[in-house]
């Protein structure tokens, strides 16, 4: 994915936040919300962030408190290795 194929991927689908592991409770987010969000549950606790569209659902990333700690991080250990690139662009573009 190129700058343009990262910020398109951002800006298509839903977004909420939640403890890591409990997804019986939910916050509904815009893209620009997500940073607030991390920083204000991340102090208390590690947090999922998940996108959504009309055709998937995905872990879009999850947190050591405030930091994030893996961008997609259901992907194998095989997948994260071919999407190193794109890991470290799309990382980049949401610690903006």
């Amino acid at each position: 994915m190129n700058d343009n194929e990262i910020e398109e991927y951002l800006q298509k689908g839903e977004y909420a936040g939640v403890i890591e592991g409990n997804y019986d409770y939910f916050c509904p987010l815009k893209l620009n919300e997500i940073n607030n969000f991390v920083k204000s549950v991340g102090i208390y606790t590690n947090v999922e962030v998940i996108r959504g569209t009309d055709k998937d659902v995905d872990v879009l990333f999850n947190t050591y408190g405030t930091y994030i700690n893996r961008i997609w991080p259901e992907l194998s250990s095989s997948d994260r290795d071919t999407f190193q690139s794109t890991i470290n662009k799309m990382a980049g573009r949401l610690v903006e």
